[in-house]
C-alpha cells in the first residue's frame, strides 16, 4: 500500500522481496537483507528530494535495458529501496 507522502510519490506500486526466507516465527530477522521495488510517477524528482533530505543514495536515476529508469538507496538497516518508473527512453 502506498500512501501519498509527497507530489512525487502520490501514485506507486511496489513488490518486496527478501535474501532469506523462512518461517517468522522459527529463524530471527537479518538487517540489510531484504529490499523493495517501488514504483512512482516521477523518479527524476524523487530522487532530488530524497537526496536533498539526507538519503543514502547508491545510485542516480537512469534508463534501462528492460525498459525502467531507476535508482536505488539503502534504508538505515542497509536494505535496498528501488525506486522506478518506466523508461521513455526508446
Amino acid at each position: 500500500m502506498c500512501s501519498r507522502a509527497s507530489p512525487t510519490t502520490a501514485t506507486c506500486s511496489a513488490f518486496a522481496w527478501s535474501s532469506r526466507t523462512a518461517s517468522p516465527s522459527s529463524t530471527p530477522a537479518w538487517s540489510g537483507h531484504g529490499g523493495i521495488n517501488i514504483f512512482v510517477t516521477e523518479v527524476d524528482a524523487l530522487y532530488q528530494e530524497l537526496k536533498s533530505r539526507g538519503a543514502r543514495t547508491l545510485n542516480e536515476p537512469r534508463d534501462y535495458p528492460y525498459g525502467m529508469r531507476d535508482f536505488n538507496v539503502q534504508d538505515l538497516d542497509g536494505n535496498d529501496l528501488c525506486f522506478g518508473m518506466e523508461s521513455t527512453a526508446r
